[in-house]
């Protein structure tokens, strides 16, 4: 599918946005690219963001997937 780019600005708008995510800095996520149609979201494995069988915690997994595909410019 390809995307048709109205603001041609969009990817500093989408960026803009994601820094304003106190939760995505809470837990040290990223966001690593941005293209039409896509965005990445990158983050450090922690201890903290662990349960109890030392994987990344569903609910941390959930924060960042839900960041990413909803991710969008402010109007």
């Amino acid at each position: 599918m390809q995307f048709k780019i109205l603001d041609p600005n969009y990817e500093q708008r989408v960026r803009d946005s994601f820094a304003r995510q106190a939760a995505m800095a809470l837990i040290g996520a990223s966001m690593t690219r941005v293209e039409p149609g896509r965005c990445e979201i990158e983050l450090p494995v922690r201890e903290e963001l662990t349960q109890q069988h030392r994987f990344v915690h569903g609910g941390v997994v959930r924060m960042i997937a839900d960041s990413a595909a909803a991710t969008r410019p402010s109007r």
